[in-house]
């Protein structure tokens, strides 16, 4: 068996702070939440009372929970239902909303670290400068989405997870109205496994959309070795758009790189029972 080089993980910029801007301006009155050490002067310690705190907010509003990196965040299984916010990482402490690095978040390998429900059309979860792993679920390791409405992830990694289906991203849609993945600058999904499924990376289905068009965007060492899919498997009637030119080391390298599955080790395209899918 031949042995590959294997690359260092990419590093993330201090901040792309014209993105987070645009992508969680509140379209009302949002209120701000933090997330860290006791005594630090942060309104939770745990991200789970955090997200409670924001779906009981007025509708109309889109929270923004700032998760600062002053303390660990283990054994995760963060749960976000029929509710607009933003989870936004890599501040050092919360006094501060600006990021400078990544906040992770560890599933323990005991469930996907953040499931994703009863989204509606209008609705939209934003997640900026998190590091997602040890998700172990059976669908959607590191995140698993289901409904309609969007969602944008950003200068975030999504590693070292594993599901049945969709090992490190499980984007499914099931409303009246496509769902929307955006993948924005700075995100990398390596290193997820599909364990007996597909879609070691990503994987989509249902009514959905995804698009993966910036630059430094890599699906890089995802595996589905029973499946197809190593990188991306897109179910139909789901869509991918795919343009991003890869990520830049000493020169780009493409979007997909060193992924492997049974069949279609960088992308697979499978027809659904509701139709064919597209890419």
């Amino acid at each position: 068996m031949r042995t590959r080089a294997r690359l260092p993980e990419p590093t993330f910029p201090a901040l792309a702070l014209m993105l987070i801007l645009f992508i969680t301006s509140p379209t009302a009155h949002a209120v701000n939440y933090t997330v860290g050490a006791a005594g630090g002067g942060c309104g939770y310690t745990t991200i789970a009372a955090a997200i409670t705190a924001a779906e009981a907010q007025v509708s109309g509003s889109r929270p923004v929970i700032y998760i600062a990196t002053n303390q660990s965040y283990d054994a995760q299984a963060l749960s976000i239902s029929a509710k607009s916010m933003s989870l936004i990482g890599g501040v050092p402490n919360c006094s501060t909303h600006t990021p400078a690095g990544n906040t992770t978040i560890n599933g323990g390998n005991s469930a996907a670290v953040i499931t994703i429900r009863n989204m509606t059309t209008g609705t939209q979860v934003v997640l900026s400068h998190l590091t997602i792993t040890g998700g172990h679920g059976s669908s959607g390791g590191g995140v698993d989405y289901i409904g309609a409405g969007a969602m944008n992830i950003d200068n975030a990694s999504i590693t070292s997870n594993q599901a049945t289906n969709g090992g490190g991203i499980h984007f499914g849609g099931n409303g009246s109205t496509a769902a929307e993945l955006f993948l924005h600058s700075n995100t990398f999904v390596s290193n997820n496994t599909a364990n007996g499924g597909s879609g070691g990376g990503l994987r989509t289905d249902g009514k959905a959309n995804v698009h993966i068009d910036e630059d430094q965007i890599w699906f890089y060492n995802n595996h589905a070795d029973s499946g197809s899919g190593g990188g991306i498997v897109v179910v139909g009637p789901a869509y991918a758009h795919i343009g991003s030119p890869g990520y830049m080391l000493a020169s780009y390298i493409g979007v997909m790189y060193q992924n492997r599955a049974l069949n279609g080790g960088g992308i697979a395209a499978i027809a659904g029972s509701q139709g064919g899918a597209q890419i």
